[in-house]
């Protein structure tokens, strides 16, 4: 996943960044030491929840509490693990993207 991450392409260095940062703080910590063919939908979806469920705390009315990340920066980590597998199934490293249904 780190040389994926590397790739720069044609978009505005203010996506480049937000794409670093989801490598660096959501996919690579969650992914990066797993063989890419060992990647379940299952895997994925557990994935995706814990986004949503865990992250910063935050105090709300003198309470803390755990604050994910909001559903559309989920949704877009998400969308770039997708890309990403969809590359990967392109490239001949995988015969189906566990991404596709979540």
């Amino acid at each position: 996943m780190r040389d994926y991450a590397e790739g720069e392409g044609e978009i505005r260095q203010s996506t480049l960044e937000n794409y670093r940062g989801y490598f660096k703080n959501h996919l690579i910590p969650a992914f990066g030491d797993r063989l890419l063919d060992s990647l379940t939908t299952k895997d994925i979806q557990g994935f995706k929840a814990r986004l949503l469920a865990s992250g910063k705390k935050v105090k709300v009315d003198g309470v803390i509490i755990t604050k994910g990340l909001s559903p559309q920066t989920a949704k877009h980590v998400i969308r770039l693990l997708r890309q990403m597998l969809d590359h990967a199934c392109d490239w001949g490293y995988l015969r189906s993207n566990p991404a596709v249904k979540v």
